[in-house]
């Protein structure tokens, strides 16, 4: 009975597997302790000082994401007022004709300042933009009337961009 326990083909088979098994493992083990011996001869060369300061960069990139978060909020703002923008600016189109209305522009000042001295004259302006008042005190230099339009456009700008005024949008 033990002869058969030995020399049978399932005995065998199975013997031979154990064998191949075995042989398999050392192979693998051999092969693991070189990899273990290599990851330890590179970990004082460059190149893993490269790979060791590349993942801590990856890491603090994955864990800061405020900027991402703060790019994200204004996407989310500037959805919500898409609308908003769109509204005023059909308002503004639909009131191209009354958007500017100037009713008087007023300058004053010493003409010998001017002469003399290059000095501004005052311009005061009155009008209505968007349907809202304005009355403004400008600086105003004969021969620079694109200068007074300018700032005259930048303050009314401000006004337009202020929570001051609002577009009557209905």
């Amino acid at each position: 009975m033990d002869q058969i326990k030995t020399s049978s083909a399932e005995a065998l088979a199975v013997n031979s597997t154990n064998a191949s098994l075995s042989a398999f493992m050392k192979t693998q083990n051999l092969l693991l302790a070189s990899a273990s011996s290599a990851l330890i001869a590179l970990s004082p060369s460059v190149e893993y000082a490269a790979f060791h300061s590349a993942q801590q960069r990856l890491a603090f990139a994955n864990s800061n994401t405020e900027d991402l978060d703060f790019a994200r909020h204004a996407l989310d703002v500037a959805q919500v007022n898409e609308n908003a923008a769109l509204q005023a600016t059909a308002w503004m189109v639909n009131h191209a004709s009354n958007f500017l209305n100037l009713m008087s522009v007023e300058l004053s000042g010493a003409l010998n300042g001017l002469c003399d001295h290059g000095e501004p004259m005052n311009a005061h302006v009155v009008g209505t933009v968007a349907d809202n008042s304005v009355d403004v005190a400008l600086d105003y230099n004969i021969g620079k009337t694109p200068d007074l339009i300018e700032n005259l456009f930048e303050h009314m700008w401000g006004l337009l961009t202020s929570a001051a005024t609002t577009l009557p949008i209905r």
